[in-house]
């Protein structure tokens, strides 16, 4: 076989392989991540999630597990512009840590009081107290997908800083992002980028 044939043969095997890790990558996120899940208040104990444990925990029996929340931009007329968020619940995810059972919220240490804290890439975080679980835990969605795909790195801007002057200005959204339509769950408590969340005594 010359040169020429063998060459090609190679390119073809390279563009096959190509399409094939195209073909499986369409489904996953871009880039892998982990998130960790952290009880202080209780048991040191925790868990390790990765992208896949978290969208198997979401999609098992049927999605039984998954929430969804649709953000209307502020346009509630207007559906083109609104984002569909999907991941857990806040709630389904204290649950695989708040006991020695991780299919269920332990509803008896929630009521005895104690704190969530979820925490951000950039080092911002949100606090969650267990009484907030327990009424509407359901409804804080810890969302790793946004339309249908997985969240994505945002790039970083440059702000004017009205001197003449620029900064770089970065806002952290990918890998899950909290979001919530219940009115107590405003801005500051919907951390973008979050990557730990941890079960701590509440503040004496």
């Amino acid at each position: 076989m010359g040169r020429r044939a063998i060459l090609s043969t190679v390119g073809a095997l390279l563009l096959l392989l190509t399409c094939a890790a195209s073909a499986s990558a369409a489904s996953a996120p871009r880039y892998g991540w982990v998130l960790q899940l952290r009880n202080t208040a209780f048991d040191v104990r925790g868990e390790d999630m990765t992208y896949r444990d978290f969208r198997a925990l979401a999609t098992v029996r049927g999605g039984v597990f998954e929430r969804s929340w649709i953000d209307d931009a502020g346009t509630p007329a207007d559906p083109a512009d609104d984002l569909t968020y999907k991941g857990l619940s806040l709630r389904r995810l204290v649950a695989r840590i708040d006991d020695g059972d991780p299919a269920t919220f332990n509803k008896v240490r929630a009521a005895n009081g104690y704190a969530v804290i979820v925490q951000a890439m950039d080092g911002f975080s949100a606090t969650y107290t267990s009484a907030e679980l327990m009424t509407i835990g359901a409804n804080i969605i810890v969302a790793d997908r946004m339309n249908g795909t997985s969240l994505e790195v945002p790039a970083a801007q440059l702000k004017d800083n009205g001197d003449g002057t620029f900064s770089a200005s970065w806002k952290p959204f990918w890998p899950l992002k909290v979001v919530s339509g219940d009115p107590a769950i405003t801005g500051k408590r919907k951390p973008g980028g979050a990557l730990r969340i941890s079960i701590v005594p509440l503040p004496v």
